[in-house]
């Protein structure tokens, strides 16, 4: 799995995540879904390059989801789960844009038997933009994807950034 950058500025940086290796004997009739997670940790930050660094003795291993049962406490939702792409034979997902925060993101892969598989990545380290972000010009860009998933990730955003700008002049 692979997340570029693995840092960046929220609401500006597009994120991009790629899935890749996965072994099936119908590999090409793969279909994945991809889900983010909030992630809280003082020892982990963006390097001001589009990377991240880790403190000494840092370690994160995969929590446990649950991805089914709804009741669960350990249900992906739960957990702060939201997802980017629901199934679909897409490997990859782009032009994410995400708010100030730190987070990890999972791509489940499924045959057609309906076997599944996951795989996670740490990241995007996401910090506050240097210049700001406005609103309108953000969410009017997501909407020209007419992707319901990308401009609900938007919306997410937004609603969680604490400085936006919503300045609906041209």
């Amino acid at each position: 799995l692979e997340l570029v950058p693995l840092s960046g500025e929220g609401l500006i940086t597009p994120f991009a995540v790629n899935t890749f290796g996965w072994a099936d004997e119908a590999e090409k009739l793969l279909s994945y879904s991809f889900v983010r997670f909030p992630f809280e940790s003082s020892r982990i930050s963006a390097d001001g390059s589009g990377g991240i660094t880790f403190q000494n003795g840092f370690q994160w291993s995969v929590p446990k989801i649950d991805w089914h049962n709804a009741s669960s406490p350990m249900y992906f939702r739960k957990q702060g789960g939201l997802t980017l792409q629901t199934w679909d034979s897409s490997s990859r997902v782009s032009d994410l844009l995400m708010a100030v925060g730190s987070y990890f993101i999972m791509v489940r892969a499924r045959d057609l038997q309906g076997g599944e598989g996951t795989a996670a990545v740490l990241g995007p380290v996401v910090v506050e933009p240097v210049n700001g972000s406005n609103g309108m010009t953000v969410l009017e860009a997501s909407y020209t994807a007419r992707d319901a998933e990308r401009i609900m990730n938007t919306v997410d955003a937004l609603l969680a950034s604490e400085t936006v700008e919503w300045d609906a002049s041209p």
